[in-house]
């Protein structure tokens, strides 16, 4: 252990203000209001930033509008589940439990405030929840290295490109994150070992398997911190226990609500639905598939940091090489997560980075202020190293917020305003998700449910499919449908084998029963094709 280390603690290795506030009372007066002035500027500064540029980034996506079609529905129904969701899942006894209810409540609410669904309440929901999974870091920071740590993680993590993504789009990941986050902070901030505490950080785990399954990777997470901790004593402890009761306080909840009112149910429904791309990697059992996993991991890491991976590797191999108590909490948190996104994740698209790179970001901010303790002797070495420290955050922030440039609302506009001159009232609709918002009060169907429908009647064509829901109207555009539409020999992604639609049977089926309507550029959301659908040319076919 360093002499830094021993004079201030294991557990604060970064916080220099002790020791000169002893020697000044004054200096203490200052610092005190400072230490409070200084997170509510910084949360201030950060909740008027994201809410300004809520709607530019990113654009509007197709999850978004089956969240907010579960959650309108809620709010006529009872039931978290809309016409986005039909086709096949009705037919099964008791459906309407097989979808989230917590966070279809929590937009529900939200919604209560709009005349019609609202894409901004949506997000504002998830600003919310980004600056709790922000409150939780600051309290991890402030806990392991004090306020300097904490802001200085606070500023990175609302400023990365997860954030930026995840922060404002309307799922339910920055909502796993946060209360992941939220009981991590409640362990670490729980060193009088208070029984409430360790069943609250439980509690907040559990709940956020509620709003997304792969929140299960902070489970083994604040596992390992309570053994690292305790060592033999964990099985011993009261906090361990607590905490574990409070993990199944909120399984349980979970339990209540989607698998015992109808088990066949929710096993089949799970099989149809995810089964086929979401198993786990370590569950396949399959060193290919793992392997793979642990590539995408990178892919997806170097996505989502870019010009910050030196840094990030350079403060990991920091954190290894220290032996202070907070640098092996930090460590094990960040390693712990990374493993487990990597081998219980299927997918590592950037919506699920959220649930680790925070942790990373803390790392990192550990590392800068050390950097920023340095004495400068103005060596070479030191023009090095401040180039490389202040010019990869630079780089990184710099290209996270030039996204901002863009207004991917202005094409979203656009496209549903073009689509929108085309319908007429009454006409169902098959598309995208994303355009649900415009014709809300339409019965609005999935495309995705086509291949759902496939695989709960083995053996049925695209046109099988195309019957069983009858559309008046299919929207095809390059970003979503379209880019499913695929050739016979066309390799892609699982989730492209999972979904995809063979383009002979749709082109043929266009070309048998479809009048085309509109053709338009939809800026980001590329060509897109309107068609009405001539249902009685079919009949009289038959």
């Amino acid at each position: 252990m360093s002499k830094h280390d021993k004079q201030h603690g294991e557990g604060e290795p970064f916080d220099m203000a002790q020791d000169r506030s002893r020697t000044c009372p004054r200096l203490v007066e200052q610092m005190s209001t400072r230490n409070r002035l200084a997170p509510i500027l910084l949360f201030a500064f950060l909740s008027a930033f994201h809410l300004l540029t809520l709607m530019r980034f990113p654009a509007p996506f197709v999850d978004e509008g089956w969240n907010a079609g579960r959650a309108w529905a809620f709010l006529q129904t009872g039931w978290p589940f809309s016409t986005l969701d039909m086709g096949v899942i009705e037919k099964f006894e008791g459906y309407w439990t097989f979808f989230p209810r917590l966070p279809v409540w929590i937009h529900g609410q939200v919604l209560r405030l709009s005349a019609t669904p609202s894409l901004l309440a949506m997000r504002i929901v998830s600003l919310a929840f980004g600056l709790v999974l922000l409150g939780a870091i600051y309290a991890i920071a402030k806990r392991l290295g004090g306020q300097r740590l904490a802001l200085l993680s606070v500023l990175l993590v609302s400023m990365s490109w997860p954030f930026l993504y995840s922060a404002h789009l309307a799922r339910t990941d920055i909502m796993a994150a946060a209360l992941g986050f939220a009981a991590v902070a409640l362990y670490l901030n729980n060193k009088c070992a208070h029984l409430w505490k360790s069943l609250l950080s439980g509690l907040c785990l559990g709940l956020a398997y509620e709003m997304h399954a792969h929140s299960a990777i902070f489970g083994p997470a604040i596992v390992a911190l309570f053994f690292v901790d305790l060592r033999q004593k964990t099985l011993r402890s009261r906090s361990f226990w607590g905490f574990l009761a409070g993990v199944l306080i909120g399984l349980g909840l979970y339990a209540a609500w989607h698998i015992l009112p109808y088990p066949q149910t929710y096993h089949t429904l799970n099989q149809l639905t995810f089964a086929v791309h979401h198993v786990p990697p370590i569950l396949t059992l399959d060193p290919q598939v793992i392997v793979q996993a642990i590539g995408d991991m990178g892919r997806m890491l170097y996505a989502a940091y870019q010009p910050l991976i030196p840094l990030v590797i350079w403060a990991i191999v920091l954190a290894a090489k220290r032996h202070s108590k907070a640098d092996k909490t930090l460590l094990v948190l960040a390693v712990s997560l990374a493993a487990g996104h990597t081998l219980l994740i299927r997918n590592k698209f950037m919506y699920y980075a959220i649930l680790v790179t925070p942790a990373l970001d803390l790392i990192v901010a550990a590392a800068v202020l050390r950097f920023l303790q340095h004495r400068w002797r103005g060596r070479l070495y030191d023009y090095a190293y401040h180039v490389f420290v202040w010019g990869l955050l630079a780089a990184s922030i710099a290209l996270n917020l030039s996204v901002l440039r863009m207004d991917f609302q202005a094409d979203y506009r656009l496209a549903q305003s073009r689509i929108n001159q085309v319908v007429q009232p009454g006409e169902s609709i098959m598309a995208a998700q994303v355009y649900w918002f415009g014709l809300y009060d339409h019965v609005y169907y999935s495309w995705e449910k086509l291949r759902l429908y496939q695989r709960y009647e083995p053996g049925s064509t695209l046109e099988d499919a195309l019957r069983h829901f009858y559309p008046d109207i299919i929207i095809i555009d390059d970003k979503f449908l379209g880019s499913f539409i695929v050739d016979p020999d066309q390799e892609g992604d699982l989730y492209l084998e999972t979904l995809g639609l063979p383009r002979p049977e749709m082109e043929a089926f266009l070309q048998r029963y479809a009048n085309p309507l509109t053709t338009f550029d939809g800026g980001y959301y590329g060509q897109m094709r309107v068609y009405r659908i001539n249902w009685e040319e079919r009949r009289n076919d038959d």
